[in-house]
């Protein structure tokens, strides 16, 4: 029987030099391992790690210059208002992008949305919940996010896969391995380059969403404080855990205060696409923004 070790190798040769949507079906046929085995391995968190970062390498070979950037956090923490005002700014920056959400950015996503947050659904079990989520990122990412990111354009989402760990995972209890075959599954490898979690106390949060929201509560905003400490401690230790990607705000301070530190964080990717000819704040005339310019 194959060794973890082996596999890893063997699964790294191979998947630098084959589709990896395709590794499952290739591998079998080629008999250099049993699908039983390879089903065991894949819940593996070393293992599944590998997949992560061959995958991600390899999307990013094909993103020609885009960037993939996403918002989370608790309800009312702030990520929408900020996620559109970085939209805005790289518009000023002359960067071709696509600001996003989920669940809901396509129109199929719409209608799922709809779905999930009408607090009228209480007979809406977790796993059903996680399948929509599912079935929502799948439609997104094949339509919205991959072809974005291929065309070379930045992509700005609120909400991605993180908010399913821990809304689904953490707070839910889901199975962790579950969510995690069907985050890999459906975003097809595809990982944000960089996360913004804009982290707040969970009574702050909640009285931002119940002042702007007109409409009336929706499902997880009716949930009970307990669940949304879950949601809060959930995001915190998944920063955490990949600090390479996360970047923890104070969603307590103002608004222009938290977009100065967004840009800050994006500076390396800004400067490295000023240097390649991407966006110029030359070229800005009088629309030119000092404090962009000092970034990049």
């Amino acid at each position: 029987m194959i060794t973890k070790v082996e596999y890893k190798y063997s699964f790294l040769n191979f998947c630098q030099q084959n589709n990896q949507a395709l590794f499952t079906a290739r591998i079998q046929r080629a008999g250099r391992l049993e699908f039983s085995r390879l089903w065991a391995l894949s819940f593996c968190d070393n293992v599944t790690h590998l997949i992560e970062r061959v995958t991600r390498f390899m999307d990013r070979k094909k993103m020609k210059q885009g960037a993939f950037i996403t918002f989370e956090g608790i309800e009312g923490c702030g990520k929408s208002t900020q996620a559109k005002r970085l939209a805005k700014r790289l518009g000023r920056l002359g960067i071709a992008h696509v600001m996003t959400l989920e669940p809901g950015g396509t129109e199929i996503g719409r209608k799922m949305r709809q779905v999930l947050l009408d607090a009228r659904n209480k007979a809406l079990t977790p796993l059903a919940e996680l399948m929509l989520y599912a079935a929502d990122r799948a439609q997104h990412v094949a339509e919205v996010i991959k072809p974005a990111l291929g065309a070379g354009k930045w992509v700005i989402c609120d909400r991605f896969s993180d908010a399913t760990v821990v809304y689904q995972g953490a707070a839910r209890g889901q199975d962790r391995k579950l969510i995690r075959l069907l985050n890999n599954v459906v975003t097809d490898g595809i990982l944000p380059h960089l996360t913004f979690l804009l982290d707040c106390p969970v009574e702050v949060g909640l009285s931002r969403a119940l002042g702007r929201n007109m409409k009336g509560q929706d499902r997880f905003e009716k949930e009970a404080l307990s669940f949304h400490r879950k949601v809060r401690q959930g995001y915190l230790d998944l920063a955490r855990k990949n600090k390479e990607r996360f970047v923890i705000l104070d969603a307590t301070a103002g608004p222009k205060e938290i977009e100065a530190e967004i840009l800050r964080s994006l500076a390396p990717l800004l400067r490295e696409r000023q240097k390649k000819g991407v966006c110029s704040c030359n070229a800005l005339g009088s629309q030119r923004d000092p404090d962009l310019e000092e970034m990049v």
